[in-house]
């Protein structure tokens, strides 16, 4: 019935309208899982990468937690949340990473392609380090998680 059937994880797909509204908040949708995604292109590109480089379907779902950078505070003035969160990043086994200031675009490269997460806390998206076009042509990428200001917004 209706009522029992659980759904999977849903991908949202949304223009520059609907981005906006925050849909994984609505009520109904609280035990849902949702990822926001830029285009049904973009999930098979990354659906196809990620299949050559684990053809082991388990390797495809499991990113190692032990093998994660993070990139926290690069501007140096959101200092609250450096001190919230440097010592635990720190204290994390095969963790590594930046705080309290800029990387070098190279070396953040390395690291996207090296370590299995990438954790980002500052402003933006992290592509004033970075950017998207350097991004694309990396053959495997980290799963990256972006606690930015405006870091959900998607744009061209």
């Amino acid at each position: 019935t209706l009522e029992t059937f659980k759904p999977g994880p849903v991908l949202l797909v949304l223009d520059g309208q609907c981005q906006p509204f925050p849909w994984e908040s609505l009520p109904r949708f609280k035990a849902q899982e949702f990822y926001r995604v830029p285009s049904l292109s973009y999930i098979h590109r990354a659906h196809s990468r990620a299949a050559r480089r684990a053809p082991d379907r388990r390797e495809l779902l499991s990113p190692g937690w032990e093998n994660a950078y993070f990139l926290l505070n690069p501007s140096g003035d959101l200092t609250s949340t450096q001190t919230c969160f440097e010592d635990w990043f720190a204290s994390q086994r095969g963790w590594s990473g930046v705080a309290g200031e800029a990387p070098e675009s190279e070396s953040l490269l390395e690291m996207l392609s090296l370590k299995d997460i990438f954790l980002y806390f500052g402003h933006g998206t992290c592509e004033q380090y970075l950017s998207k076009a350097m991004m694309e042509k990396l053959k495997s990428c980290s799963a990256v998680f972006l606690m930015g200001c405006s870091s959900a917004r998607l744009s061209k």
